[in-house]
């Protein structure tokens, strides 16, 4: 029987120039084991830690935008929301562009806040220190922005008055504080590509109205390399000698945050004189961003940044900013944005204080039953802190006494979606210490469930200076009964749709607190059992790096997964598929739980340190009704193999196969499927397990109907269906602004088919496609008829509207 678990993530180089190129002072540390290369007092992003944004879901520009007109020029830093700018005291770069700069920015302006006392700035060291291991590594502003996401973050006053208040290492403590970081979220975090113009528009159109026609627009982040800018905008131009970025370095080594963009600044990068956006200025036979001269955006910077640029400030051409890293450009060619929710509030919190002396042996878990005085949780939820971090430190992260024992709160209010309002159910507390050595201990002092639905009741925990159990599970469990108003889909039905025509149906909630978010649940069913080790060998596969690579590989069959068909893969020699070249698209890797939920995958052993060189290898075998891989893994640094498979089947079918395994106790993996959304995704509870049995498989099957359709996260479902549909069922769900959430099972049909589809449309209106008042107009429609029955053209008409 397959037991659910819910996890809700609660899991500087050189710079180029015109004019030359600026010296660069490189280094190498050991930083927990590893070697890391630092250039100019940054670390290096290698390779191997770059697995994220690439995956974000996307921001497209809406229909409705692509004719819309943009202010020549917009500046977002120059409105009251925007801090001052600062210099960052670590290697918190990210933290400082992503939070300090622009999750302050987002929620201050949603409520109409100035950012210039610390009651509305936020600190960059409460996410930092999360995931900096308790010494100050650098790490991805992607997991500080889940970490806000699910624990909220404190303002500077609640965190002691400074961005950086105690250092690198510390935790804040005390329930209060973590109850007022839970009122401080965000919705979600998505990516915009920059690889053509219709990416660099819709970031222009989120600079200057977030995309929804807001009265201000939103802020943007990149990886680059890190430089001094020496180059300044010519007189006789806009912004004339302002500094300007004109090209970066070719890897990524630091955070900075885009603020606005100038469409009319320049920069003569072939010095003929002229600023041009036509012209193959670099004699590639392409006209592209690399030949662009005019326009830019503006930039935010934390590292010595009262003396680089203009104060903090400078200009970056588009030239620059969408070029792919290799040709000096922006990590991935994408900017990460961020969605702030403007009040949450809390439904259910656990006050919990708890004393150990190495915190990152521990790690948190809430879960609950529907069935009052249960012994065990039917549903468990994570979260992104207190999830084995910090390092081997006590819990505040000083050396006295009472930073042993920390206090903290952590909204499980995602837990009552498992429960019926006013009924009897019982939520439990849960730590597990990984410890084999037994050289730490530590106890639960005290823990409420506290019910701020109407007023406040605390629920206490009758047991107290609860002992841990030694390298195990510890559980406390509280009866509680709460009256809450769950959000609930109000759509009885779904209208019929009719074959390859555009469909649309606006969900509707009822309930909780508005506004609401939509999502498509698509789960996936597991089993155990054993089964021999497929050791095939009919074609090896030749990944283009072998300790941190990927291959390239189409089978015989169209594979679906998640609502989509594939029939291309990428077997990673780190031990799992992804569904686009590319490689680890991520950086500083410091949780790679949150990795495997926030990219799309099939992981039979997700492993950072495994590789394929020094005797490893990968296979393939196919035909048109099944597909393997076999991976022969060798972890980096022991020589350990491991061996392990997967195989496909035109079903959706998944099989892991697992052979002889040899892999050190400290080497955590993941193992089961994600959609890359951090929302469908099925973790399989043998990841981790230390050298699981030789011939164990594991079979997954969707539990979910393949479709053609899609919801927005404002809930409008669409698509345009190819094929019949007879009752296929659809799982809504709804989740409101404090997290409180339903589903509700639709089921969609066809009725009908349209057998004309319209190909391509072409507008001709003066001298371009937008029509404009009094002009004559051409449009042709390109019309294609996919039945196999004559039909007569008779009457093409148009429709004026007043």
């Amino acid at each position: 029987m397959k037991k659910y678990y819910f996890f809700l993530l609660v899991t500087l180089s050189y710079l180029f120039s015109s004019t030359g190129i600026y010296s660069q002072e490189k280094t190498m540390k050991i930083i927990n084991g590893k070697e890391v290369v630092f250039i100019d007092g940054l670390p290096l992003i290698d390779e191997k830690e770059m697995m994220f944004l690439e995956s974000l879901p996307v921001l497209e520009l809406p229909d409705s935008y692509r004719n819309r007109e943009l202010p020549e020029s917009v500046d977002n830093s120059e409105l009251p929301y925007f801090r001052s700018i600062f210099n960052q005291s670590d290697m918190e770069c990210g933290q400082a562009s992503a939070v300090a700069y622009t999750y302050t920015y987002e929620i201050d302006r949603l409520r109409n806040l100035p950012a210039d006392v610390n009651d509305n700035l936020y600190p960059t060291h409460w996410v930092f220190n999360w995931s900096n291991q308790g010494n100050g590594t650098a790490c991805p502003f992607f997991d500080s922005w889940t970490i806000i996401k699910h624990a909220g973050t404190p303002n500077v006053t609640d965190y002691g008055g400074s961005l950086n208040y105690g250092g690198v290492s510390r935790w804040m403590s005390g329930y209060d504080n973590y109850y007022n970081a839970l009122q401080n979220r965000l919705w979600d975090f998505y990516s915009i590509p920059l690889k053509d113009v219709d990416g660099l528009n819709t970031l222009r159109h989120w600079i200057n109205d977030h995309l929804n026609g807001s009265e201000t627009g939103g802020l943007a982040n990149i990886y680059i390399s890190y430089g001094g800018v020496n180059n300044t905008l010519p007189s006789g131009t806009p912004e004339a000698g302002k500094y300007v970025i004109t090209t970066f370095g070719s890897y990524a080594n630091h955070a900075l945050c885009v603020v606005g963009y100038h469409d009319s600044i320049r920069w003569d990068y072939n010095n003929d004189g002229q600023y041009t956006n036509h012209l193959d200025i670099n004699n590639d036979g392409v006209v592209d961003f690399r030949d662009w001269e005019i326009g830019g955006v503006k930039l935010a910077n934390s590292y010595y940044a009262s003396s680089w640029g203009n104060d903090g400030f400078a200009y970056c051409t588009y030239n620059a900013l969408c070029r792919s890293l290799e040709q000096g450009g922006v990590w991935n060619q994408q900017v990460g944005v961020i969605n702030a929710k403007d009040t949450p509030d809390p439904q259910v919190t656990f006050k919990v204080t708890l004393t150990h002396d190495s915190r990152n042996k521990i790690k948190v878990m809430a879960g609950v039953s529907s069935q009052p005085n249960a012994t065990e949780p039917e549903f468990i939820m994570e979260f992104p802190i207190l999830n084995y971090q910090g390092g081997d430190k006590y819990m505040q992260g000083g050396s006295s006494q009472a930073d042993k024992t920390l206090e903290f709160g952590l909204d499980v209010s995602a837990l009552l979606g498992y429960i019926e309002t006013g009924a009897d159910a019982t939520f439990f507390f849960m730590v597990n210490e990984a410890d084999p050595g037994n050289a730490s201990t530590g106890i639960i002092d005290s823990w409420s469930v506290m019910d701020y639905t109407d007023g406040l009741v605390e629920y206490p925990c009758s047991e107290v200076n609860v002992p841990l159990v030694e390298n195990g599970l510890t559980t406390l469990a509280v009866g509680a009964t709460i009256n809450f108003d769950v959000p609930e889909v109000l759509n009885v039905d779904l209208p019929a749709a009719v074959i390859n025509e555009p469909y649309e149906e606006q969900m509707l909630g009822t309930g909780g607190t508005g506004p609401y978010r939509w999502k498509i649940r698509q789960d996936y069913n597991y089993t155990y059992s054993t089964a021999p080790f497929p050791n095939i060998d009919q074609e090896q596969l030749y990944p283009n790096n072998s300790s941190s690579g990927y291959a390239e590989k189409e089978i015989g069959f169209d594979f679906p997964f998640y609502g989509k068909t594939y029939n291309t893969f990428y077997p990673h020699t780190d031990g799992y598929f992804m569904f686009e070249p590319g490689e680890h698209p991520w950086t500083f890797v410091t949780d790679e739980f949150n990795v495997f939920k926030n990219v799309m995958n099939i992981s039979p052993y997700m492993c950072k340190p495994n590789g394929v060189n020094g005797g490893g290898g990968m296979w393939y075998e196919g035909d048109a009704s099944k597909a393997t891989f076999r991976w022969k893994a060798v972890e980096y640094g022991t020589s350990n193999i491991l061996n392990f498979a997967v195989s496909l089947y035109p079903d959706g079918t998944i099989e892991f196969y697992y052979g002889d395994i040899s892999s050190s106790p400290w080497n955590e993996w993941q193992c089961g499927v994600s959609e890359g959304d951090a929302f469908n995704f099925d973790l399989l509870d043998i990841s981790s397990t230390f050298n699981i049995q030789p011939n164990t498989m594991v079979t997954i099957e969707p539990d979910y109907s393949q479709t053609e359709m899609e919801i927005s996260e404002p809930g409008l479902f669409s698509g345009t269906p190819t094929v019949p549909y007879e009752a296929v069922d659809i799982d809504f769900f709804v989740e409101d602004v404090n997290g409180l959430w339903s589903t509700k099972t639709l089921p969609f049909l066809t009725d009908g088919i349209n057998s004309i589809v319209i190909r391509e449309v072409t507008v001709m209106a003066g001298d371009d496609n937008i029509i404009e008042y009094g002009e004559s107009v051409d449009v042709t429609v390109e019309l294609q008829n996919i039945s196999d029955e004559v039909v007569n053209a008779i009457e093409l008409s148009s429709l004026e509207r007043a």
